[in-house]
């Protein structure tokens, strides 16, 4: 009888948490939609534009890129800019630098 109750209790507690569940499955964008991501580089940095198309897609974002001189030009002017930075991200830089 004890062990009826206890599965009677589990299946119902089952049930209240997959009622709290949402199925539904969101069709909006994410917060970042609208947004676009800067992307400090150095001017020999490329990539293709299917690339960046796919990521766009993927990331409900716009990318761009700032060409910033070669690593240490990028390198010194990100350091200058540290308190209202130019970019989002800093890509490019070696072990030279």
């Amino acid at each position: 009888m004890r062990t009826a109750r206890i599965a009677i209790l589990l299946i119902g507690l089952a049930a209240l948490i997959a009622a709290c569940g949402s199925a539904a499955t969101p069709t909006a964008p994410s917060a970042a939609a609208g947004r676009t991501l800067t992307v400090m580089t150095h001017d020999s940095f490329d990539v293709s534009e299917e690339v960046v198309a796919a990521f766009e897609e993927r990331c409900h974002c716009r990318v761009q890129f700032l060409k910033s001189g070669d690593a240490g030009l990028m390198l010194n002017q990100a350091i200058l800019s540290r308190d209202n930075p130019l970019a989002d991200v800093m890509y490019g830089v070696d072990n030279t630098f």
